[in-house]
């Protein structure tokens, strides 16, 4: 119950701190266009034989600042292999289903392969095949390729594309000296940049960045929780300037077997 506690407690700091960011953001970065959103995450994780881990991502998406019928249910099964302690191999595939609008749902399939790098080798392997920095700090990059397939409900023609995203970030605890104690409080920072690929794009280009800002809270082994403030900016062509698209509060919930 104590753990439970400090856990809730510290949950709500993070939901408070985000909440915070977001509502500053919608001040200083606001825009008629942009849309402002709720996301919902439980991520189920388990270590499989060997050097395996799968997980299962499940998440709803709704928007809160203007009348709109949009909303967006989400999951994406993933594979990761752990080559060394510095690089996993990772492969998985998003499903979402959209309601775009009253008269107009979407589907999207996106399979995505990719390997991450972690910059600071220092990782624990211990129960679960668990894999955690020894260290203060986790630095990272998260590079993939995704082949984005969407279907429409209406007369829309079914649309594909290629897009190479990539991910750089970190974390670091706050009051403990080690990311992989129990009852650890973290600060959470990643960009991403989103690059359109493949022969129909005329020129190749940042079309989209990601910014994702928090708080994480590593109850034990098997619970973690995080609250995120998240914004994307985008554009269509090379010679524009970055607009803002959305304001997100990301609430995510983790649970390892």
């Amino acid at each position: 119950m104590i753990l439970m506690s400090r856990a809730s407690r510290s949950v709500s700091f993070a939901a408070v701190l985000s909440l915070l960011l977001l509502s500053a953001s919608q001040d200083l970065r606001a825009q008629d266009d942009t849309s402002n959103q709720i996301w919902a995450d439980v991520i189920l994780a388990k270590p499989l034989s060997g050097h395996f881990q799968g997980s299962l991502g499940l998440e709803g998406r709704t928007e809160f600042n203007r009348e709109s019928d949009w909303g967006s249910l989400r999951g994406a099964p993933t594979l990761q292999y752990f080559v060394t302690s510095w690089l996993d191999l990772v492969g998985e595939v998003l499903f979402a289903f959209t309601k775009e609008s009253a008269d107009l749902n979407s589907l999207q399939v996106t399979p995505r392969v990719g390997f991450e790098l972690h910059l600071n080798n220092e990782v624990l392997q211990h129960v679960g095949n668990e894999r955690v920095p020894l260290t203060r700090f986790d630095l990272y990059n998260l590079a993939r390729l995704e082949y984005r397939a969407f279907w429409y409900s209406d007369d829309t023609a079914s649309s594909q594309e290629w897009r190479f995203r990539n991910r750089a970030g970190g974390k670091i605890a706050i009051n403990r000296k080690r990311l992989s104690e129990a009852r650890t409080l973290y600060a959470t920072l990643d960009f991403e940049i989103f690059i359109p690929v493949g022969d129909k794009i005329p020129e190749t280009f940042a079309s989209k960045y990601r910014v994702r800002a928090g708080l994480g809270y590593r109850l034990d082994y098997n619970w973690r929780f995080e609250a995120m403030y998240v914004f994307d900016e985008s554009r269509n062509t090379l010679e524009d300037d970055f607009s803002l698209d959305s304001n997100v509060l990301d609430l995510r919930v983790k649970r390892f077997f």
